[in-house]
């Protein structure tokens, strides 16, 4: 997983993200039987997010084969801005066949909204990053109510622990 395009283009001059190297990065991947599972916006999406730069993420994921790109939320932004932010790169997301990937932290740990998001657009381009840690620890949701919520929505799963309240290796917390 790449969590920032561009500081990865910044700290691997054979980045996949480099158009100039990315046959010969794609093709290293392969021969090392490794994939990127996703890439991740770098910042929370909020009202004033650049539709202009979400859609350069699903640009790049397309440009590099990654099939998702994951998005997070401190806050829900209202429906009217909610579309005119993720409007644009859903049609992308669409037209090229990857997905866009809610993670199920800040605002969207209680997995109902999230199903209220995906309400919203009706698309199948539109899934789930399952941050279990969030959902456990945050929205205080157990795993069979996160999965008869969301179901067939999560294609993602990031896993992770706390003890004390600080995050902790999976098997080191409760």
């Amino acid at each position: 997983e790449i969590v920032d395009i561009a500081a990865e283009r910044e700290a691997h001059t054979d980045s996949i993200f480099h158009s100039s190297r990315q046959a010969d990065s794609k093709r290293k991947l392969i021969n090392r039987h490794i994939a990127i599972a996703a890439v991740t916006y770098p910042e929370p999406i909020t009202a004033n997010t650049d539709p202009a730069a979400l859609s350069y993420y699903i640009e790049k994921a397309v440009s590099a084969s990654v099939p998702a790109v994951v998005v997070r939320m401190d806050e829900i932004p209202a429906d009217d801005d909610m579309r005119a932010v993720l409007g644009e790169a859903i049609t992308l997301a669409e037209k090229y066949g990857i997905s866009i990937l809610l993670e199920t932290v800040g605002a969207l740990a209680e997995t109902d909204r999230v199903l209220d998001i995906i309400n919203l657009f009706e698309t199948a381009a539109l899934g789930v990053a399952w941050n279990v840690r969030a959902t456990y620890f945050t929205a205080g949701e157990s795993a069979d109510t996160t999965i008869q919520t969301l179901g067939a929505y999560i294609n993602y799963v990031r896993l992770g622990d706390k003890k004390d309240g600080a995050d902790v290796l999976i098997g080191e917390g409760t």
